[in-house]
């Protein structure tokens, strides 16, 4: 079939396939798909190795959270979010799925209550470690502290503007590891490499 020229918008309910046909035996192979996922909001959801060619300009999702209490959803995935409420946020998390990530800046430092990022039940839990550092330290890695969630109970992180860090330039980052697991319904992995405290250090989770 030769190349086909449309002038107006193309449109289909159930997305489009990329099909090679074996000339042998007629056998349909399945090269890409496009079309939405509902399960992660109806965007788009491409199938197979993807290469994009030429100038392209990759613009990462961004909120501002100024707001006492977030609650990030699955659509969100990908999303960077700044805490700039000195006076605290409570970051309630969706229920773990694997793939589903964001990050996590502070773009303001917490002087009261705490920034906390904890999962939507007990039972989705984190799997997690923390490098804590000084905000004073003069770059001496002997006042670095790194801190493990114990992998069973521990469901919160927060940071109280102190010994637990929540000063400006901290950055968290949680991805979705697992649906379930010994100790847990669903799992997030949440790592810091950068995490800013002040005074002696102590552990953010719980």
């Amino acid at each position: 079939m030769a190349a086909t020229t449309f002038t107006g918008i193309v449109r289909s309910e159930n997305g489009f396939s990329d099909i090679t046909k074996a000339a042998s035996t007629g056998a349909i192979t399945t090269n890409s798909t496009y079309g939405t996922n509902a399960d992660i909001g109806g965007t788009l959801d491409v199938t197979g190795v993807t290469k994009l060619a030429g100038a392209t300009t990759l613009v990462t999702p961004y909120e501002s959270l100024t707001a006492a209490t977030s609650a990030p959803t699955a659509a969100q995935s990908g999303t960077t979010f700044v805490f700039n409420r000195a006076a605290g946020v409570v970051v309630t998390l969706p229920v773990a799925a694997v793939g589903i990530r964001y990050k996590f800046i502070v773009g303001t430092t917490v002087t009261s209550n705490a920034l906390t990022i904890k999962g939507s039940s007990a039972t989705n839990g984190f799997t997690a470690y923390s490098m804590v550092s000084l905000k004073d330290k003069d770059n001496n890695v002997a006042q670095d502290k790194i801190f493990l969630a114990d992998g069973s109970d521990d469901d919160v992180f927060s940071m109280n503007g102190g010994t637990t860090g929540g000063f400006l330039g901290s950055v968290i980052d949680v991805i979705g590891v697992a649906a379930g697991g010994a100790s847990f319904a669903a799992v997030w992995h949440l790592n810091s490499d950068l995490l800013i405290a002040d005074g002696t250090l102590a552990t953010p989770f719980a």
